[in-house]
């Protein structure tokens, strides 16, 4: 659908089908380079960036209950994902074995591949931290940094035996800020960010 903005989950889920790839270890960093290359083509006219990305079902295992009849599964195919008429959640169609054959049945899918279904590795998101857009030697990013601490409704009170106070440690709380490499340069053809400091609080993402 063109009118669809696609997302980072969305295109890093299809690209592992596709390639028929799969984490073999939960990455610490993930860098994805998303496909809008070429100054008069475009690949997605737009490309949302998914503030957590979920990868538990792009490390071999499949999410969910059959999805024909909602028993459990015990299969899984990546090629059925591809479809338009499966819309499965993460990375592969989960089947039970009666419905994985009546599916493989069809004649449009008699090339299909399905292969038993283990049990995902549940809980495994990473967090997006940054966004960086290049053109030529322009680049602008924005990151995701700690916020300070500025006020007591920062805190978490932690209470001690019988009720008494205990230790006061501050929120994890974050923000983001923008940096643009152009900022307080001028530059022949209206490509400069202006003045001011190259980190403001920018536009949202």
């Amino acid at each position: 659908d063109d009118s669809t903005i696609p997302d980072t989950q969305s295109l890093l889920n299809k690209y592992f089908v596709s390639q028929k790839l799969y984490f073999q270890n939960r990455p610490r960093t993930l860098l994805l380079q998303v496909p809008r290359s070429g100054k008069d083509f475009k690949v997605f006219h737009s490309v949302l960036p998914s503030t957590t990305l979920q990868i538990g079902g792009l490390c071999g295992g499949v999410w969910g209950n059959c999805f024909i009849c909602g028993k459990k599964p015990y299969f899984k195919c990546a090629s059925c994902y591809l479809e338009r008429d499966f819309k499965a959640k993460f990375s592969a169609v989960p089947f039970c074995e009666k419905c994985c054959t009546v599916v493989h049945n069809h004649p449009d899918r008699s090339k299909h591949k399905p292969v038993p279904a283990t049990t995902p590795r549940h809980g495994i998101r990473m967090n997006l931290v940054a966004v960086l857009c290049i053109h030529t030697s322009h680049y602008v990013a924005y990151c995701r940094v700690p916020a300070p601490v500025d006020s007591t409704a920062d805190l978490i009170q932690l209470h001690g035996e019988e009720g008494a106070p205990g230790k006061v440690l501050p929120q994890k709380k974050y923000t983001w800020v923008f940096f643009d490499s152009m900022a307080g340069r001028e530059v022949v053809g209206g490509c400069g960010g202006g003045p001011g400091s190259p980190f403001e609080g920018g536009p949202p993402l």
